[in-house]
């Protein structure tokens, strides 16, 4: 769900190897079993079963007003642009501050369902461009800081045009490319350590078996589900 995103634990390189444009490129999409084939082997995971949606990275020039990764945010001209001045790998008394970079901005037409907060259809994800060693509690060691906003789009009458740059920026994946997001709504299962130990030893066992115990289905590509995980 998207609210997940709030929690932001994945480190860096995860979120490099879940969508590409970061590397400036789009992840090849591979299929995955299909639903039925996987409640088939691990019926026990059918009570956890919860909605989802997968956000797939497509090349494009994104505007303001659309759903991207990496692309221009609808933000307010009178709302201060985030800045980081944390201590970093390139600064390490954080001075001068870092103007974060977008990463991410997902209007809640594009992926709707009942993670959005009431009255909420915006929402933006930006991070410090610089790899932290001791980041805020919540969020992964060793990666960028980030910074969420939810929004009400009607909200933002006079938009900032020219975001700041930032001072400083690791080299290495963290200036997001920009791309459009096209989505895939999808029956999605909690990460494993979120599972009750039995469903976890039944998923377990499951894995080991040869890669033909389960039929993948061609028409679910695999992307970044909003969960904040690979889709299922």
């Amino acid at each position: 769900m998207i609210r997940e995103w709030e929690r932001l634990s994945q480190p860096a390189s995860t979120l490099r190897a879940i969508y590409d444009p970061l590397a400036g490129g789009m992840m090849t999409r591979t299929p995955r079993p299909t639903i039925e084939a996987l409640l088939a082997v691990l019926p026990e995971l059918a009570p956890h079963a919860r909605d989802a949606v997968i956000l797939h990275p497509e090349r494009a020039k994104p505007d303001c007003r659309n759903s991207s990764i990496g692309g221009p945010l609808l933000w307010p001209s009178d709302e201060p642009w985030p800045e980081c001045s944390l201590p970093d790998q390139n600064s390490p008394v954080g001075v001068p501050a870092a103007a974060m970079v977008p990463v991410a901005q997902i209007f809640r037409r594009d992926a709707p369902g009942p993670w959005w907060p009431v009255g909420i259809d915006l929402l933006q994800i930006l991070w410090c461009p610089n790899e932290h060693w001791d980041p805020p509690a919540r969020q992964a060691d060793i990666g960028p800081v980030f910074e969420v906003r939810w929004r009400r789009a009607a909200d933002v009458i006079s938009r900032l045009t020219t975001p700041p740059s930032p001072s400083r920026y690791n080299e290495d994946g963290y200036l997001p490319q920009a791309c459009a997001i096209t989505s895939e709504r999808v029956t999605d299962f909690p990460f494993r350590d979120e599972l009750p130990a039995e469903s976890v030893r039944g998923w377990r066992n499951w894995s080991a078996r040869p890669a033909t115990a389960v039929t993948p289905s061609p028409a679910s590509p695999a992307g970044n589900s909003a969960a904040g995980q690979p889709g299922t």
